[in-house]
């Protein structure tokens, strides 16, 4: 839902279900509704389009849901986003931390920083390779984000 493939299927739906809202992304896909990528997405969101932004606002709805449920479970001290679409979805933080509150008893929720993994879309790639040298050389290593690693945003 909030990854690429999820976000780009959910376009395509739209714009396939009104092509007259969905024209400033049918246009960037060159007119193959299949060719929708979040990508493209992202380009429209840029550009203006309001369903590419309504599409985005989706998603920090539905991020906000899931990190509600993961504030509750384990209660963070900050949350860090990466992956592809990291720094697109950073920009909806405000969003995404004006909705905490109804998705989290955690009443410290909407007080816990939500910040950009420094390495964006090669974070889990980053983070994968530190448990790896962890594992093999049976030692700790030490915290794997550290501030240096975490964009301001």
């Amino acid at each position: 839902m909030a990854a690429g493939p999820g976000i780009a299927r959910r376009a395509r739906m739209k714009v396939a279900s009104n092509v007259k809202k969905g024209r400033a992304l049918l246009n960037l896909a060159k007119g193959d509704v299949s060719a929708i990528s979040s990508e493209l997405l992202g380009q429209g969101w840029r550009a203006g389009d309001p369903v590419s932004t309504g599409i985005l606002l989706e998603t920090a709805s539905a991020l906000a849901v899931w990190l509600g449920n993961i504030i509750d479970l384990l209660d963070p001290e900050i949350v860090v986003v990466g992956g592809g679409l990291g720094e697109m979805i950073s920009n909806f933080f405000e969003e995404i931390r004006a909705q905490l509150p109804k998705y989290s008893i955690n009443q410290k929720c909407a007080r816990i920083p939500l910040k950009l993994a420094r390495y964006g879309p090669d974070s889990g790639i980053a983070g994968g390779a530190a448990l790896c040298l962890q594992g093999s050389s049976g030692k700790e290593i030490p915290a794997i984000i550290r501030k240096q690693d975490v964009r301001n945003s």
